[in-house]
């Protein structure tokens, strides 16, 4: 059921439908707390959806806390230039690049890039939005 609130997260996100996400992403995190407990793997997902709906409401610090936690649960599980921890890494990118925090927020980029360039297909949006954040 967690999982079905971060799809419609998803949606919501490629909507703009900035009013549904908050409760979505609260609703992920409550029921997957209950059901596996803070550091399972499967936090991952939830925790960048309620850092998602924080960052498009403009709640930059919940962001950035929500995508910390994300990163750390990823970085247990997968290895440090897997794909993964790169996505994660860029969802916290972004959220540091908006509150000024722009030396960590190009180093993560950078890994990004190198990483989405290697996993990915060329001209994937993931790699376009890491070089943008770079950029930016």
């Amino acid at each position: 059921v967690a999982r079905i609130h971060v799809v419609f997260v998803a949606i919501y996100n490629c909507m703009d439908r900035v009013d549904q996400l908050r409760a979505h992403a609260e609703l992920a995190d409550a029921i997957s707390l209950a059901a596996v407990g803070p550091r399972h793997a499967f936090r991952t997902d939830v925790l960048s959806a309620v850092g998602t709906a924080a960052q498009c409401e403009g709640r930059f610090e919940d962001a950035r806390n929500a995508f910390e936690q994300a990163l750390s649960v990823v970085e247990r599980v997968k290895p440090p230039d897997s794909l993964p921890v790169a996505l994660a890494e860029l969802n916290l990118a972004g959220a540091l690049a908006e509150l000024g925090d722009r030396r960590r927020a190009e180093r993560l980029a950078t890994h990004c890039v190198d990483v989405f360039e290697r996993e990915l297909p060329r001209g994937d949006a993931k790699i376009e939005q890491a070089r943008a954040l770079l950029e930016r």
